[in-house]
């Protein structure tokens, strides 16, 4: 009842048994994502961070995707 109570949760009744489910709104979203959030260590957002400054750059690291510069060559448009 106090999950129902917050929001966390929606119910519906069918006979002699209620079904439970996760609410899905826009609110429970938002407080599942900050939940995890939460539990990441700092040191781990700012090497995810630096990261994607250096791929944005162009910069090729460990880990990351070096970007295709022509689109030609990766999709079939070399015409």
């Amino acid at each position: 009842n106090t999950l129902k109570e917050a929001g966390l949760i929606k119910d519906r009744k069918e006979g002699r048994w209620i079904h439970y489910r996760l609410d899905d709104s826009d609110f429970f979203r938002r407080f599942l994502l900050l939940s995890v959030l939460e539990k990441i260590p700092e040191e781990a957002v700012a090497a995810d961070r630096k990261r994607l400054d250096d791929f944005l750059q162009g910069k090729p690291a460990k880990g990351n995707i070096v970007p295709i510069r022509d689109k030609r060559r990766c999709c079939g448009e070399n015409k």
